[in-house]
């Protein structure tokens, strides 16, 4: 019996699955599945084209992030005239987002998804029509109304689902414009099941509930208004899986993370493998009779 590893999105509280990943790696725990949606994606992405978790910490934690952050100022300033004049603006958002997406093409070595080592599934949505788009290295069939990519490059199914509206342009793929895949699916365990595992742990890093104070800025803002917009359908999501035998839930404690913090992205490493620490026992018990089914 085969089992998947879902990341959820959180923005830099996606180093928490780093620290998810190097607890199962330390134990021989590799997931033959893999999805994530916003952060998660990245992490899924790095993942399943054969970077090992410490890799990918050395990759995230070594970046000089304001390198990548391209703001769009000319768009900015053309915005506020238009609103000023025409009380109007398209401003799509305030990052354009190419160099983040140079960034992630070096890093598949402009692959495609289907190049993945891994199987793997990344969630993003049409801004447009709320349609989910599913990016994956194989067809996939589903009740579900979507759209399944799986000719298009890495980087780009990337790029689409970390796309966090009002922060990031959105991406402009196939007369399409693709936002945070979170909107509609921030767990995206369904895409497990839909790529083929029996199966599934499930890294949960969204919005806890909690006060968060001194939330400011637009980007935060923006950041902080998709977190609790996403929290009741999480709560649902949540709720329905913890009732289901195939599922393992890990929730490491990132209440004080905002999801732009970068300066907090080693802490939120240290948290997710203290979580995936605390939980070892149970995550063997779920895993083990897997892996003794696969040698049988």
């Amino acid at each position: 019996m085969s089992w998947g590893l879902c990341l959820s999105g959180g923005g830099i509280r996606g180093g928490a699955h780093i620290g998810v990943l190097k607890i199962l790696e330390e134990y021989g725990f590799k997931p033959q599945y893999i999805t994530g949606t916003s952060a998660g994606a990245i992490v899924a992405s790095l993942y399943s084209f054969g970077y090992s978790a410490k890799q990918i910490e050395e990759i995230m934690t070594g970046l000089d992030i304001k390198k990548y952050i391209d703001i769009d100022v000319n768009g900015i300033l053309d915005a506020l005239k238009d609103l000023f004049i025409n009380k109007n603006t398209y401003l799509t958002g305030l990052v354009n987002g190419n160099k983040l997406e140079e960034l992630f093409q070096e890093l598949t070595h402009d692959g495609f998804i289907s190049d993945a080592k891994i199987p793997l599934g990344v969630v993003a949505v049409d801004i447009n029509t709320a349609q989910v788009f599913k990016f994956t290295s194989h067809p996939i069939k589903s009740k579900e109304k979507y759209t399944n990519i799986t000719d298009c490059k890495t980087y780009e199914a990337i790029r689409a689902s970390i796309s966090i509206p009002g922060y990031f342009k959105p991406k402009e793929f196939r007369g399409h414009l693709l936002v945070d895949g979170g909107i509609r699916d921030n767990l995206p365990v369904d895409l497990l099941v839909e790529l083929g595992a029996k199966k599934m742990v499930v890294v949960n890093l969204g919005f806890a509930g909690k006060n968060s104070e001194n939330v400011h800025g637009i980007a935060e803002i923006a950041v902080q208004a998709l977190d609790i917009m996403m929290y009741d359908s999480f709560e649902k999501s949540l709720l329905s899986l913890n009732t289901k035998e195939n599922v393992f839930i890990i929730n490491p404690r990132l209440p004080d993370i905002k999801p732009l913090d970068f300066k907090k992205l080693n802490l939120a490493i240290a948290r997710g493998y203290e979580a995936a620490q605390k939980e070892l026992p149970r995550i063997k018990e779920f895993i083990l009779p897997v892996r003794q089914n696969q040698a049988d």
